[in-house]
């Protein structure tokens, strides 16, 4: 016999967390797109805590008004002009 358990190890309140699609790879190095004056921008990521779904934001200059692209980000690249559709709750 055999269990297979999930347990959560530790967790944080108040932090900033993106889904797991927001991140992207690029030359081995972990990276957000995100809309700055509807140019898409690369952002250096730093990662916390993290799970199969959810990561934890270190980056200072990520915030929650932060316009991260999540969907997409293969059809943009840094640079690109773009207008940015944001998602209701």
């Amino acid at each position: 016999m055999h269990a297979k358990v999930y347990m959560q190890m530790s967790s944080k309140d108040n932090v900033l967390s993106l889904p797991v699609t927001a991140q992207y790879m690029y030359k081995d190095e972990l990276f957000v797109l995100a809309v700055n004056d509807n140019k898409v921008v690369q952002i250096p990521l730093r990662k916390g805590l993290e799970n199969k779904d959810y990561f934890e934001v270190l980056n200072e200059d990520i915030g929650p008004k932060t316009q991260v692209i999540v969907q997409g980000k293969g059809l943009v690249k840094p640079g690109h002009n773009v207008a940015p559709v944001l998602k209701s709750n």
